[in-house]
């Protein structure tokens, strides 16, 4: 079987990282990458060597000697922040910027967009450089659950905020149409604001994913994401290529 990993926004590896890709298991993962270019000292969570990235050449040859053997790079794009254009309005904060969140979710969507035009995935999953996982995710197994129960998504089973059920919205598995949903959320966020939703990445895209009925239960595993290696940063093996 075969599943898209979707890696957008800034590339803030770190030590947990490792965990994260030796623990999706049982599936050929693609990696699907839009990271923005950033200057060192736009984020004191992003490694010096990973700030002012010009070239997608550059993250893949970054990248690819420390893949597991069943995981390859099939896109990479180094964005520039203000491509999507501007935030549609000034929406008032609520333990987010705004502006980021959108940000976030506009690269997020364009990373979906190419991993539907190159190829089709029995899974796809939404993730990012600065978690790991707890403990190995057998993909093809989360594969058959998923097809028994095609209208849900499993997320990490810690960190879930926002109205009940509580949301995790750094990290999901799920069937290609309802990653779907999950990726282009981000062109609802302002009906949903209006709706009275708060401009937050976990109310705006449970909100979205409720509208179509589509669930998320109890998990057994969690994402992990030790301040300590943000502090001095530290980014493992990956800082240093």
């Amino acid at each position: 079987m075969r599943t898209a990993l979707l890696l957008s926004g800034n590339p803030r590896f770190s030590a947990d990282f490792d965990s994260q890709i030796h623990n999706l298991q049982n599936s050929e993962v693609d990696w699907y990458i839009t990271f923005w270019n950033r200057e060192f000292g736009w984020d004191p969570k992003l490694s010096e060597n990973w700030c002012n990235l010009k070239t997608a050449a550059q993250v893949r040859d970054k990248i690819k000697p420390h893949l597991p053997p069943n995981h390859k790079i099939k896109f990479v794009e180094i964005l520039t922040p203000g491509i999507f254009g501007e935030i549609p309005k000034e929406y008032e904060p609520y333990n987010s910027t705004p502006k980021n969140v959108w940000d976030q979710y506009k690269s997020l969507q364009y990373c979906f967009q190419w991993c539907q035009e190159l190829d089709s995935y029995d899974l796809i999953i939404r993730s990012r450089t600065d978690l790991g996982l707890s403990e190995p995710i057998d993909l093809k197994l989360a594969y058959e659950s998923l097809l028994k129960w095609p209208n849900t998504i499993y997320i990490p089973n810690n960190q879930r905020y926002g109205y009940h059920p509580n949301f995790n919205d750094q990290f999901a598995i799920g069937l290609p149409h309802v990653m779907s949903c999950y990726c282009n959320a981000v062109d609802e966020f302002d009906s949903l604001y209006k709706n009275g939703i708060k401009y937050n990445p976990e109310y705006l895209i449970q909100t979205a994913l409720s509208k179509r009925n589509i669930i998320w239960p109890e998990t057994r595993f969690e994402i992990v994401r030790d301040p300590l290696h943000w502090v001095p940063i530290e980014h493992g093996k990956w800082k240093d290529i």
